[in-house]
């Protein structure tokens, strides 16, 4: 009797008890895939301001040729007289520099080509070209 009061007693309060917390493979598994995490984001966040800045440059230039363009149409034949590719500053590009060019195109028909180039903060720079005709009417 006594035997079995002894393996029945064997069980109760022999039970391990976990401790608590986190052990060392869980915290170096967090600190991983939070390194892994920020990585990913230091790779990133760079790479799309650029293309941010890049989008907003193309922005800026095609907005700018789209004025000169009007302008050229709002001139009227006439008053549009032919001239070789004229320089100017453009302030709101980094290096920005715009080309504007009037040609005859053809009887009563004049060519206006806008060219814009500029060169951006770490060597990359862009061009935006376009054109238009303005036609004598009278």
């Amino acid at each position: 009797m006594n035997e079995t009061l002894n393996r029945t007693n064997e069980g109760c309060g022999s039970a391990k008890r976990q401790p608590a917390g986190f052990t060392l493979v869980e915290i170096m598994i967090a600190i991983f895939l939070l390194a892994t995490t920020a990585l990913i984001f230091g790779v990133v966040y760079p790479s799309g301001a650029h293309a941010r800045t890049k989008a907003q440059y193309y922005s800026i230039a095609v907005c700018l040729a789209q004025q000169k363009l009007e302008e050229a149409r709002h001139t009227g034949y006439t008053d549009l007289t032919i001239q070789g590719p004229a320089d100017t500053s453009v302030s709101s590009l980094p290096s920005g520099n715009l080309q504007y060019t009037v040609s005859q195109y053809s009887a009563g028909v004049k060519r206006v080509d806008i060219l814009i180039t500029w060169q951006a903060y770490g060597g990359t720079g862009g061009t935006v070209r376009t054109s238009t005709l303005v036609a004598d009417y009278s």
